[in-house]
């Protein structure tokens, strides 16, 4: 800039970016917006005949101060410029997404400035930017639908606006102007959509609630509702639903938006508490159109009788005008469609614990359905009404309280409101009194119905067909952490059970959280619980529903993963029977997806007076937690059948299977007493088989202690007894038992004879498992034998064996030893990656064999750098 020496009078312009900080706006659409501001400055000046380099003019970030040449006419910063400018921004507004559009309030002034080196200053120039901030000029410009907004000062109304040809003084309309040192008064100019007319509306509708202070997080939704908001996303009225459970924090999540995004609905907000959910009666249609018609400035005298005239009426009045409509708490899409206005102008939010299908499928509605808050959120939610010194005092506190409140904004909020009204009660103690599920409702709940979490939950179910209902109540006593269909119909009965899941899950109720498994959050599960137990006659007879469908099921599944069993080869079930599995690989599967699921049932059985079938479950359930390696599970499943066995075959049964889980987990000390009670109803039931069990148990428990004369001597009577037995498992098993203590005691040669007679017995009857174990037993024999190869390939069979039954603890166990043999044999390289292999596995089990093979790595690794 020239650098004169003395104060002159110039032109000032100042233009400053409507809501240009918005949260809706990113930097990426606020960097559009500057550019699309300079382009347009340019271009209008330009069209006015003011040349913009010969202008001076200084960034001000969301604006611009521009200081105007003497030799132009202050009459066309008035009379020409606005038009210019209004049109550049139409063309700018009409080619970008609305986060990156432009509507621009602008301010004229004449007067002294002074240069310097760093710009201009002045009196003349603070009174420009003070025009900018009059209150009544920004809640008039933010109420129209314009684009340029503009306020001159009285000197420059009085001096050159008055002048001007055509009349524009007509359009200024005089407003004070309050704003820090200055108090003074102005003309505003601030026309209507179409460019012309002063807006002086009053009556426009600002019906909104206010938002909370404390919102927390949402930005994901924030973001895709703000992607709604492009002008080519909706050729006809757009309208969005935030749909969830009850208290998922729907209506906090609209007003919110509805606030941030309020200025570009300059033409009125209208809201309205459709009270779909809710101990009041739900709203009406035609009261809700009463409303809305009033707050548009219709007489009462004038509004029409039926539902239809003033949908209609409605529909004509906002047509073309921007408004915002927010129908909070609807109960369904009836209920919303006579108030859906049908002008592209308009946005609707509609807010309901229903999904809206009808609203989706017909109206087009855009739905964004929420969940609970991610763990963050959470935390975000608790630090803004209790403050973030409480919960840093106590993070394992807080942790308890999030998850006891299933991370649901509205429990998370009774139970932050508890701490505030509680000062001196800690959250520790807070979150204790969370605990118990069966009194978690009571402890969130404040006295008032909307602040009373059971209340709130109540509101969904009431509205709930009666079989829904019914079955809402039976999944509540589900023990799992989610169902699929099949249990879904064994707890219901005869009937169809698609139609209630999809009303439940419709209504939130139920989460379908992958295709065909269904489940609560926690805090819905223990209502569904209490609705049981309140309403349902016969709820004992669908407990013993719940465990006699999971022994049918496991029983199936089973068949499938060892059809051997106890010697026997089992035919595999028709597929006709539930749960329809056609292989292997499908009963895998099963056990997999009821896992979590199965151990439940274990519990709930026997809390619940149903041990006695727990037998009947764990045996097959216990094939495959023991390949997939869960020693502690299969310890409690064993203990718990064990405790609820009430006769003596059941214990019989129990008795060697918690042994043996036991000696996995190395609690040898305990597997004595359990093999000498099974021992001794052995000898009083006559059961040979069950003798033979508990013999081979004393083997293996004798194995992993290293006492292999003490094996080997179970191990023999359990051949004398197997040898006399029409059953070939028992014998392969005795035979195997034996050959593994022939070779820690220093006979291999016996072993691989041993081994190779039990093989083949395991492969007349089809034991995959048997004949893995089998061949691992006879890769130990030719590895004592300094046979490498030939170990080497026994255990790769097994390790083949072991892969195609999915057996995971072995799988890793078997590349652990191959690892070895690689060693032995000079391969380092495959020693390694094999033992990296077998280190991964059992880390994925997290099995403490794992820490073994990790030591084995780095001892490999430590050699290798000592001899670079």
């Amino acid at each position: 800039m020239v650098d004169p020496p003395f104060a002159v009078h110039r032109s000032i312009l100042v233009v400053d970016v409507e809501r240009f900080g918005s949260p809706v706006r990113t930097d990426g659409d606020r960097v559009a917006v500057r550019s699309g501001l300079y382009g347009a400055l340019e271009n209008a000046f330009a069209a006015a005949s003011v040349p913009w380099a010969d202008c001076d003019h200084e960034d001000r970030g969301d604006g611009v101060l521009v200081i105007i040449p003497p030799t132009i006419p202050k009459s066309v910063l008035v009379r020409f410029l606005p038009d210019r400018m209004i049109a550049e921004l139409r063309v700018h507004n009409d080619t970008h997404d609305i986060r990156q559009q432009i509507r621009l309030r602008v301010a004229v002034h004449a007067g002294e400035v002074h240069y310097d080196e760093h710009g201009v200053v002045g009196t003349s120039v603070n009174h420009a930017f003070r025009l900018l901030d009059a209150a009544a000029f920004r809640t008039a410009f933010a109420h129209s639908g314009a684009q340029l907004g503009m306020i001159v000062s009285t000197w420059f109304f009085d001096e050159v606006v008055r002048h001007v040809d055509g009349g524009i003084a007509a359009e200024y309309q005089r407003v004070d102007v309050v704003s820090k040192e200055t108090t003074a008064t102005a003309w505003m100019r601030v026309p209507d959509r179409s460019g012309a007319g002063l807006v002086v509306d009053p009556s426009v509708p600002r019906q909104l609630p206010p938002a909370s202070r404390s919102f927390v997080g949402r930005e994901d939704e924030l973001d895709r509702l703000a992607s709604f908001l492009h002008p080519e996303d909706a050729p006809m009225v757009l309208i969005t639903a935030l749909t969830g459970t009850a208290g998922i924090g729907k209506t906090a999540l609209a007003i919110r938006w509805a606030h941030l995004v309020q200025h570009l609905f300059p033409d009125g907000q209208l809201h309205v508490d459709l009270r779909g959910f809710d101990q009041r009666v739900q709203l009406d249609p035609a009261h809700a159109l009463r409303g809305f018609l009033e707050a548009l400035g219709i007489a009462s005298s004038a509004i029409p009788d039926d539902v239809h005239g003033r949908s209609a009426l409605y529909r004509s009045l906002v047509a073309e005008r921007r408004m915002l409509v927010v129908l909070d708490n609807a109960r369904s899409a009836d209920q919303v469609r006579p108030l859906l206005p049908n002008s592209s102008t308009c946005l609707v939010v509609v807010t309901s614990r229903n999904r809206m299908d009808g609203l989706v499928v017909r109206e087009g509605v855009l739905r964004i359905e929420l969940d609970v808050l991610p763990h963050e959120d959470a935390v975000g939610v608790l630090a803004a009404r209790i403050g973030p010194a409480r919960l840093s005092a106590e993070p394992q506190a807080v942790a308890q309280l999030i998850e006891r409140c299933a991370r649901l904004p509205l429990a998370l909020s009774i139970a932050a409101a508890r701490a505030v009204n509680q000062p001196n009660l800690s959250l520790s103690r807070l979150a204790d009194q969370l605990r118990d599920e069966r009194h978690r409702l009571d402890v969130l709940d404040l006295g008032e119905r909307d602040l009373d979490v059971r209340a709130v939950l109540s509101w969904s179910y009431q509205v709930l067909s009666a079989p829904a209902a019914h079955l809402f109540r039976l999944i509540g006593v589900h023990p799992g952490p989610d169902i699929d269909a099949l249990a879904c119909r064994a707890l219901l009965g005869p009937g169809r059970v698609g139609p209630l899941l999809t009303e439940l899950t419709a209504a939130h109720l139920l989460e379908e959280h992958e295709p065909g498994r269904y489940r609560f959050h926690d805090l819905l599960r223990t209502y569904a619980e209490e609705c049981a137990e309140r309403d349902e006659p016969d709820l004992a007879a669908a407990k013993t529903r719940i465990v006699d469908f999971y022994i049918d099921a496991a029983t199936v599944a089973h068949h499938h993963i060892q059809p051997c069993w106890n010697g026997q080869v089992r035919t595999p079930p028709s597929s006709a029977v539930p749960p329809h599995l056609s292989g292997y690989q499908d009963a895998v599967a099963w056990f997999d997806r009821e896992n979590a699921t199965l151990l439940a049932v274990v519990d709930f059985a026997a809390q619940n007076g149903l041990g006695d079938q727990l037998g009947r479950l764990a045996r097959p359930f216990s094939t495959f937690i023991t390949r997939i390696g869960l020693r502690h599970e299969r310890a409690a499943l064993w203990r718990t059948t064990l405790a609820a066995a009430r006769d003596s075959d059941s214990r019989l049964v129990a008795l060697p299977e918690l042994a043996r889980a036991l000696a996995r987990l190395g609690r040898f000390d305990q597997t004595t007493q359990l093999l000498d009670e099974a021992n001794e109803l052995a000898n009083q039931c006559a059961e040979t088989n069950r003798a033979i069990c508990i013999q081979l148990t004393h083997t293996m428990v004798f194995e992993l202690q290293d006492r292999h004369l003490d094996a080997l001597h179970y191990a023999e009577q359990a051949w004398e007894l197997a040898r006399a037995q029409p059953s070939l498992q028992p014998k392969a098993d005795a035979l195997t038992a034996i050959a593994r203590q022939r070779t820690w005691l220093g006979s291999p040669e016996e072993a691989l004879a041993l081994t190779e007679r039990a093989l083949a017995l395991y492969r007349r009857i089809g034991h995959r498992e048997g004949e893995a174990f089998a061949l691992e037993s006879q890769g130990y024999a030719h590895r004592c034998l300094g046979q490498y190869q030939h170990a080497v390939d026994c255990f790769e069979r097994s390790l083949g064996i072991d892969r195609e039954i999915q057996s995971r603890y072995w799988e890793a166990h078997t590349l652990d030893q191959l690892g070895d043999l690689h060693h032995l044999c000079g391969r380092h390289d495959e020693a390694l990656a094999t033992w990296q292999e077998a280190a991964a596995a059992f880390e994925a089990l997290q099995h403490p064999e794992g820490s073994t093979v990790r030591a084995k790595l780095e001892g490999r690794r430590e050699h290798a750098d000592h001899h670079r």
